[in-house]
């Protein structure tokens, strides 16, 4: 097995965002994960009357690490912001 520089446990939104982190500081990142699916709670299901989250569909966004993480996915157009609602 090759040497990693950080070993991260759980592939959740918070394993998720240290390891995008980790890997923008220039370290080498293994994520170990013990379900099928990354994202832990934050998932959906489909079903035939539609998509229903399984977890969060909300998020505070008060910390710049938040925006950070939603920038380096390339999520910045899903994202609508509660102080821009009319």
């Amino acid at each position: 097995m090759a040497e990693v520089d950080v070993l991260v446990l759980g592939g959740g939104l918070s394993g998720l965002a240290a390891a995008l982190e980790a890997q923008r500081q220039g370290r080498s990142v293994l994520v170990l994960e013990r379900e099928a699916r990354l994202g832990g709670k934050a998932g959906s299901t489909s079903t035939p009357a539609g998509l229903f989250p399984d977890g969060p569909v909300s998020f505070s966004g008060r910390f710049p690490v938040f925006w950070r993480f939603v920038s380096a996915l390339g999520l910045e157009s899903e994202v609508t912001r509660l102080d821009a609602v009319t």
